[in-house]
């Protein structure tokens, strides 16, 4: 397919495309370098923006794989009585980092992400796993929070295993109950939860 015929099926301005890939290199650069903790939202708003941008190249070009999707309702684990702030200064607590590679996602009833972090303790998600944890504003100052287990998009797997990457982008083991158990276990133990 020729570069123009691309640019006028994804109906995107190429410099559209490159702003905004950009823009996540620029967090995942940092992203990775540095553990970015409950202070850096400003990772949140780029995600949020360039990814929906970005989703429908990556789709088409890495063949369905995408950067903005809409999840299952059988990934929510349940409310958190705590703002979102708040559930991010805990999961931080808890050796969570903010997950720079994670999809953008929206919940069936359109509510966007606010939140992506990620905890990868080889003793309680196991050595190539992780659980990716989504948070969600939910009604009265509380947390929506959804979460799986899966094979980890850490990026020192492309020198030690390039095939974890390709797991992980593939979606095996994509397992929201493991995730959930996981969390309420392993990570926020000690939380309250509404419902």
């Amino acid at each position: 397919m020729a570069q123009s015929q691309l640019w006028s099926v994804l109906s995107i301005a190429p410099t559209t495309i490159l702003v905004a890939a950009g823009a996540v290199s620029i967090v995942v650069l940092v992203g990775t370098r540095r553990r970015l903790g409950p202070d850096a939202d400003w990772v949140e708003v780029i995600r949020a923006t360039a990814l929906p941008m970005l989703d429908p190249a990556i789709e088409r070009l890495l063949g369905g794989v995408g950067s903005a999707y809409e999840i299952a309702p059988a990934e929510y684990v349940g409310l958190l009585q705590a703002s979102p702030e708040e559930v991010e200064r805990m999961l931080w607590q808890a050796g969570c980092r903010r997950n720079v590679l994670s999809a953008t996602k929206t919940t069936p009833d359109g509510r966007r992400q606010l939140g992506a972090w990620v905890y990868r303790n080889p003793a309680d998600v196991g050595r190539q796993m992780q659980v990716d944890v989504l948070l969600f504003a939910g009604p009265n100052d509380t947390t929506l929070v959804a979460a799986h287990h899966e094979y980890s998009s850490s990026l020192r797997w492309l020198t030690e295993d390039p095939s974890v990457l390709v797991k992980h982008y593939a979606g095996e083991t994509y397992d929201p109950h493991a995730g959930a158990a996981i969390l309420q276990r392993a990570i926020l133990p000690d939380a309250r939860w509404v419902e």
